[in-house]
């Protein structure tokens, strides 16, 4: 394979958009769902061992002595006598359960104060893309126009074109940097989760 010419194309970078954040999608929120759902279990399950066990069983064998076949049917009743155990039992499933739900309301607090954050810095990073877009893209293209037409006309030396030039850049550095920590930021919240242990 021949490769007859190179093109390299110019991409403006492009500023990233939030999205909806949603507790549904979370996988934080999802988590602390989920661990409700399995110690609320737990505690029905708890809760209903306090109750009478009614069984029902059939049956089916043979007796040799009699040389028949015998079927039959069993009923059986089980009644808790020590509910103390029990009882204890349901006291801690309810306190897991109520772990969980303030662990969640923790979890909930945090990310929000998080959230809160991130705005915060994507605020200013927004500001500084901003003053770009509006005033500092204008002013790096006006002094490379008057270095280059200063310098051409004998005004300024070649030393001084080269910082004009390098001021321009750095305006221009400046906003591409920026304008990747807006993004990272928007990254950040549109992802938004925390550590959960």
């Amino acid at each position: 394979m021949q490769i007859d010419s190179l093109e390299i194309v110019d991409q403006p970078l492009e500023q990233l958009q939030i999205e909806t954040i949603s507790t549904q999608n979370n996988v934080g929120f999802q988590y602390f769902e989920q661990a409700k759902n399995y110690q609320n279990a737990i505690y029905q399950q708890e809760k209903q061992n306090l109750l009478p066990d009614i069984s029902v069983e059939y049956f089916q064998g043979t007796n040799d002595q009699l040389n028949t076949n015998i079927k039959g049917y069993q009923l059986g009743l089980k009644i808790p006598l020590l509910f103390s155990g029990n009882a204890s039992k349901i006291k801690a499933s309810k306190i897991a359960k109520d772990i969980i739900t303030e662990q969640q309301q923790d979890y909930k607090t945090k990310l929000n104060t998080k959230y809160n954050a991130l705005l915060a810095t994507l605020a200013q990073y927004e500001e500084a893309v901003n003053y770009y877009n509006n005033e500092g893209e204008d002013l790096k293209n006006q002094i490379i126009k008057t270095a280059t037409r200063t310098f051409k006309e004998g005004e300024i030396d070649f030393f001084q074109y080269i910082q004009s030039l390098e001021t321009a850049s750095e305006i221009e550095l400046s906003y591409l940097e920026n304008l990747n920590a807006y993004n990272q930021t928007v990254i950040q919240i549109n992802h938004l989760t925390l550590n959960i242990f």
